[in-house]
């Protein structure tokens, strides 16, 4: 460092610093938040980091104000968050967004009236018309939404896509729900595709250019002389009728979609040369959750609701939707594994809300999730609480270990 004098004689900006170099010579700059001569009086002046954020070390998102060398990066009055993150800034949730449909909890991204109770795409209704209310997803009923798994998992009350009078069916998939590119939810591998009949073949397409085939299954039956299936007296090949290999009834699993919701449902008779016979039953084809299934119960239900021979059934279906949050910039997916949660988070502005929270990519956007020892809900301010975890410890021995496991509790 350079002695007072010699700082006082050669740094005539009080602004500046001075520097003395090994062969006794001295060099001036300016301080940090300062710019110009350090040289002569006054030439250090004051950067107005708001107006030229170039200087910002930290890129301030948010309201800047200038200080003496410095600045101060706060949100907005009337919202909260991290002002140094891109978006990073948002309104509070107010008392007035419900949190509750009948007994199925909603919490944030998802809500209920108001447009800032839920984040665009997340809006949800509570039907109130029923003896018990509702929650609604367009025409599906929502019985549930994981925040951890960023799954809802609905009931679909549509009708079943089938074969009736003879005609095959290739139809645009209604769940009740846009196939838009903005709607953030897609048909989750968690389900399955289903076809009940003999001699008929089913497929799901995605919403693509290229119509991607997502699922297929055909059903085949012993005689070829016969379409007709009775699944309650077919072979008790499992205990409780869960599965189908092939005979009268088939399942498949569903490929995940990069488009979100598929768009093209069909079924289809394996030969084109078939003739229906109309006192043969229809030929069925549906999508549910996996586990869902029942052949003997399906059916039975199938034949007791077909009030007509030409028109569909309906049939209360649990189908499991994945959802995300949606982005026009896409995440670097080619990020190096060891990266902090701290730069995951950062891929996420404003969304993962928790600052014990962290980002994952997915197929069309990112979801949120409470960093490893936290629960709770990573899209609200603090909403990533600390939980209980296992502490292991213990001595190793020779021919034996001991171990005493004990309970913690990681606070916030």
């Amino acid at each position: 460092e350079c002695s007072r004098d010699a700082a006082n004689s050669v740094c005539k900006s009080s602004n500046a610093d001075c520097r003395k170099h090994q062969r006794g010579g001295y060099t001036c700059s300016c301080k940090s938040g300062y710019e110009g001569n350090p040289y002569i009086t006054n030439g250090c002046q004051d950067i107005d980091e708001c107006k030229h954020a170039e200087f910002q070390i930290n890129r301030c998102y948010g309201q800047c104000t200038n200080t003496d060398g410095a600045f101060q990066c706060r949100c907005p009055q009337g919202t909260h968050g991290d002002p140094y993150m891109p978006g990073g800034c948002f309104s509070l949730l107010t008392d007035s967004c419900s949190r509750l449909c009948g007994n199925v909890s909603v919490p944030y991204p998802f809500g209920i009236g108001s447009h800032k109770c839920y984040l665009p795409g997340f809006n949800l209704t509570c039907d109130t018309s029923y003896n018990a209310a509702r929650l609604m997803l367009g025409t599906l009923q929502v019985v549930d939404i994981s925040l951890h798994n960023s799954t809802v998992r609905v009931i679909n009350n549509n009708r079943v896509h089938g074969i009736y009078g003879g005609v095959a069916s290739v139809n645009v998939i209604d769940f009740g729900i846009s196939h838009a590119d903005s709607v953030p939810y897609s048909l989750s591998t968690r389900n399955e595709l289903i076809v009940i009949g003999c001699g008929v073949q089913a497929g799901l397409s995605s919403a693509g250019n290229n119509r991607a085939i997502l699922s297929s299954c055909s059903s085949f039956c012993s005689s070829n002389k016969s379409r007709a299936y009775d699944a309650r007296s077919s072979p008790n090949i499992d205990d409780n009728g869960e599965y189908c290999y092939g005979n009268g009834c088939c399942q498949a699993r569903i490929t995940m979609s990069r488009d979100g919701m598929p768009s093209e449902f069909w079924i289809d008779w394996m030969d084109s040369n078939s003739v229906w016979d109309e006192a043969l039953p229809h030929s069925y084809a549906l999508i549910a959750e996996g586990g869902w299934f029942n052949k003997h119960w399906v059916y039975s239900q199938l034949s007791r609701s077909l009030s007509t021979k030409y028109l569909a059934p309906r049939l209360e279906v649990q189908i499991v939707l994945d959802w995300e949050i949606l982005q026009l910039q896409p995440i670097n997916s080619h990020a190096p594994a060891n990266v902090s949660w701290h730069h995951q988070y950062a891929m996420c502005p404003g969304i993962c809300r928790s600052k014990n929270s962290l980002c994952k990519p997915r197929i069309r956007g990112y979801s949120c999730h409470c960093s490893d020892g936290y629960d709770g809900n990573p899209y609200t301010v603090d909403g990533c609480k600390g939980s209980r975890r296992k502490q292991f410890k213990g001595e190793q021995h020779r021919n034996n270990v001991s171990a005493i496991c004990t309970t913690v509790n990681v606070e916030q």
